[in-house]
């Protein structure tokens, strides 16, 4: 049996796991400025949104994020 002071720390460091694996999908992938779907960014950039078939102006050259 775990004691109600591991028990926290345990958690607090699940919960830092699932922060840093959910930052990842952030940065890989990014909303249609239309729709708000999640997509893979550099398809959205290039090609635009496959679901409701916004086109990006510039493309992935002037994307600076």
């Amino acid at each position: 049996m775990i004691d109600p002071i591991s028990q926290t720390i345990l958690k607090k460091i699940e919960n830092r796991v699932k922060a840093k694996s959910r930052k990842g999908i952030i940065v890989y992938r990014r909303q249609c400025p239309k729709c708000r779907r999640l997509q893979v960014k550099e398809t959205l950039l290039k090609q635009g949104c496959y679901a409701c078939d916004w086109k990006p102006e510039r493309g992935l050259k002037n994307e600076n994020k």
